[in-house]
């Protein structure tokens, strides 16, 4: 990888959620880039899961204007979108009401598994056809829904409604009538689902209803100042095909195996933190952390140190763009800071 440049894309490392708990992290690597990289701004949106959401995370770091086709990218990258085509997430949800609100089920709480999301999506199917629509399930938490009618007004995203309270939020638009109306109709058709009443049988959360987010059809991208995109995510993989550049699949071995690229500029999207950052599991977010410790920042200090990797480029979620070369790892004035200084 000489003379390349790398930007690592990395959600939720650098958020206010767990920054009490990188006080008593020992992460010597990323410390030490951190501590003697130069900052940058990096606009990293209005709130705390913006910068763990690898959706705003991916779209600021290309450049991508308001709104974010978030899943037109996607289903491009899973192999179904196409141009002129009109793309929603169709977030499969459990809701559990309060007594003023209702709350959304994490993530990991609904165990969904392949068989029985094919079923039931082939159950919604039939209904949802007479309206020209077709839910397509390549992903088992976030569904598609290609549409061919008007477009449904912007629902917020899915992840920031975990742990929120849907009272607060607000659904505007001039066809919010008709996807208000459709989602009631939906929430009745999961509530007699052979496939809701099997894991009732087996103690396991419902599918309550579906929640629409991420709409719009495929960008035009000007330019892109990248010559590839490793990553194993379907939207980094659909900015790659709209930006006709290549996709290279993320190494399981972590930073190593890149060092056989030819010289570029890429960007690489981890997003192995993302749903343990929503689902608050400290423990499997510790592991994925300890895990770039071994596996991407010890491996890029040698490579920097070496001169087989010019330059690195952190976004790990904060506010922040860290940006190291060798040079910048001579600095021994500065000395090294915890992760909760960051």
């Amino acid at each position: 990888m000489q003379n390349n440049t790398l930007t690592l894309l990395i959600p939720g490392l650098l958020t206010e959620r767990f920054h009490e708990l990188r006080a008593t992290l020992s992460l010597p690597n990323l410390s030490y880039l951190l501590s003697r990289a130069d900052k940058q701004p990096f606009a990293n949106g209005s709130n705390d899961f913006c910068g763990a959401m690898l959706e705003y995370q991916l779209s600021a770091a290309i450049g991508l204007n308001k709104p974010f086709p978030y899943a037109a990218l996607a289903a491009l990258g899973d192999g179904l979108a196409r141009s002129n085509e009109y793309w929603l997430y169709a977030s499969p949800v459990h809701f559990t009401a309060g007594m003023h609100d209702i709350s959304v089920a994490k993530p990991h709480q609904l165990h969904l598994h392949r068989e029985e999301v094919d079923d039931i999506v082939n159950e919604l199917n039939a209904f949802l056809a007479t309206d020209g629509l077709r839910l397509h399930a390549s992903q088992l938490h976030h569904w598609y829904l290609k549409i061919e009618r008007e477009a449904p007004s912007e629902y917020p995203p899915f992840w920031s409604l975990v742990g929120s309270s849907l009272s607060k939020e607000m659904i505007a638009g001039e066809s919010s009538g008709y996807w208000q109306r459709l989602a009631v109709e939906l929430q009745l058709l999961l509530s007699q689902s052979v496939v809701n009443k099997r894991r009732g049988a087996a103690n396991q959360l419902p599918i309550s209803s579906l929640w629409f987010w991420g709409g719009g059809m495929l960008p035009q991208i000007a330019s892109f100042d990248y010559d590839a995109v490793i990553a194993q995510n379907p939207l980094a993989e659909g900015v790659a095909i709209l930006a006709e550049m290549p996709y290279i699949e993320l190494p399981a071995r972590g930073f190593d195996k890149l060092q056989e690229l030819p010289v570029g500029n890429y960007l690489a999207v981890i997003d192995t933190l993302q749903l343990p950052w929503f689902d608050e599991d400290i423990e499997k977010w510790l592991w994925h952390v300890k895990q770039l410790e071994t596996q991407w920042f010890s491996p890029i200090i040698r490579a920097l140190k070496q001169g087989s990797l010019h330059k690195v480029i952190l976004q790990l979620g904060n506010e922040q763009c860290f940006i190291i070369s060798k040079s910048q790892l001579r600095r021994w004035w500065r000395r090294i800071k915890s992760l909760d200084k960051f």
